[in-house]
């Protein structure tokens, strides 16, 4: 894995909290972008013999078959990545008898290997720019 250090920018966002109902603001990520499908697989193959073509395939069998698995209710591990698991989500009733199958929403999870989970909460914080938490929002 890599060990560069990560730096995340955070905005103060303004949200509306409906348990106190009222307004008040909260931290979010200004992301610095997004890495495209085609950009990971050249950067993954780039100092490889594996073409890109190859890569691309072998990801798309393996996505075809985590799909297959997880419409099987099975929790799916990809190790260093982490593990995507079916969910759902129903809300709470009171009473067993008020859940209905019509209101639950099937979802999926993922929890993050250790070692990612780990680059991710060690982290430096710094609060963003003001023009760059506007960028974002247009």
């Amino acid at each position: 894995m890599n060990r560069r250090r990560v730096n995340l920018n955070i905005a103060r966002v303004g949200r509306y909290n409906p348990h106190k109902q009222q307004r008040g603001y909260s931290a979010r990520v200004i992301t610095s972008g997004k890495a495209g499908y085609d950009e990971i697989v050249d950067t993954a193959c780039s100092h490889t013999t594996l073409h890109k073509a190859e890569a691309k395939v072998a990801l798309e069998l393996c996505m075809e078959t985590v799909a297959t698995l997880l419409k099987e209710g099975t929790i799916v591990d990809l190790g260093p990545i982490g593990r995507f698991y079916p969910s759902c989500s129903s809300g709470w009733r009171e009473h067993p008898d008020e859940l209905q199958l019509s209101g639950v929403k099937p979802d999926l999870c993922f929890r993050p290997a250790a070692d990612l989970r780990r680059a991710i909460r060690s982290a430096s914080l710094q609060w963003a720019k003001k023009e760059a938490a506007e960028a974002e929002k247009a």
